[in-house]
């Protein structure tokens, strides 16, 4: 397993690498077409489909901002986890990860069966709300990923 340890300031963080070397660019533009799939599957009423692209945009746009500052790709496949990597580096995401992480919820529940759940268990609501929590976690990373390549 390739291991990167990056120093800032304070915190020390270890993140895990991918082998490929797609840029943090086009990560993020994968997050916003995964954000714009599920505001189309939200207009069929598709609610599990559409918290699951808004969780794998979210994700998206998360590795996007933590390959941009470590130029490294990062392994892993939940907003809550991405979040504090991406804190650890850049302590403007504190104040979101309770917010943002909800989305996990979405990851396996509307993918797998369960006997506990069926298919429509996630709500409209659920959904409108998935939809608005993806859309900010994807204009922070954009906003923040502008100001720092400015900053370069």
């Amino acid at each position: 397993m390739n291991i990167k340890r990056i120093n800032r300031g304070k915190a020390k963080v270890e993140v895990r690498l991918m082998g490929d070397k797609v840029s943090p660019a086009r990560w993020l533009e994968q997050a916003k077409c995964d954000l714009d799939d599920a505001r189309f599957t939200f207009s069929g009423h598709k609610n599990n489909l559409t918290c699951y692209l808004c969780q794998q945009g979210s994700v998206k746009a998360l590795k996007a901002y933590i390959m941009h500052l470590t130029g490294s790709g990062v392994w892993g496949t939940h907003v809550d986890e991405l979040c504090k990597k991406a804190n650890a580096l850049d302590n403007r995401f504190e104040e979101n990860v309770d917010a943002w992480k909800k989305l996990d919820e979405y990851y396996s529940s509307t993918r797998y069966p369960t006997d506990d759940d069926t298919p429509e268990f996630v709500t409209m609501q659920d959904a409108e709300e998935a939809l608005k929590t993806a859309s900010e976690v994807i204009e922070f990373v954009e906003n923040l990923m502008g100001k720092t390549e400015k900053d370069l």
